[in-house]
């Protein structure tokens, strides 16, 4: 359900869905604190796809090398300073959106999620059956995946606690 938001976020009836099943969740799990430059830069780097600062770097990439093509052919004084001083803020913001929208698609491919299926799952510190159960989740509960081998997932909380789980007990979004 969570994919509807990120589709259509002003949807007023996605909203109120996503606030029943958050409502209906058994494990409240609370966020840890992130620190505000990573908060930041999470909010700049999500604001467009990855399609737009791949369109942002282009755009800025042509718009440098005409600059730059003014600078070296161009007889007036003031236009070449103009035209340097412009290319050289081009090539900055074009590392700086290169940078962004490289963000945006590690984070993109990096983010996988799961849901707890079954009503109750035992999260263990180890993937196998005899391990220390670590905590339990309930049912709906959204977790993020770290790490995957042949029958166990590793997850991690937002609250940061981690442990593994039998991959046939999430469902992966």
């Amino acid at each position: 359900m969570r994919w509807l938001g990120k589709l259509d976020p002003n949807d007023q009836d996605v909203q109120i869905n996503l606030g029943i099943a958050a409502a209906k969740t058994i494990d409240k799990i609370d966020a840890k604190e992130n620190f505000f430059i990573n908060a930041v830069r999470s909010n700049v780097v999500n604001v467009v796809s990855t399609d737009c600062w791949a369109w942002f770097s282009i755009s800025l990439a042509l718009v440098t090398c005409v600059l730059f093509f003014a600078f070296i052919h161009s007889g007036i004084i003031i236009v070449k300073r103009i035209s340097f001083v412009f290319s050289i803020v081009g090539a900055i913001a074009l590392v700086v959106v290169y940078l962004f929208g490289n963000s945006a698609l590690n984070a993109k491919k990096e983010n996988k999620f799961a849901i707890v299926l079954l009503k109750e799952v035992k999260i263990t510190n180890e993937p196998n059956a005899g391990a220390t159960m670590k905590f339990a989740l309930h049912e709906g509960t959204k977790v993020r995946i770290v790490e995957a081998n042949s029958d166990w997932v590793l997850i991690k909380l937002d609250n940061g606690n981690e442990g593994w789980v039998k991959q046939t007990e999430v469902g992966i979004i």
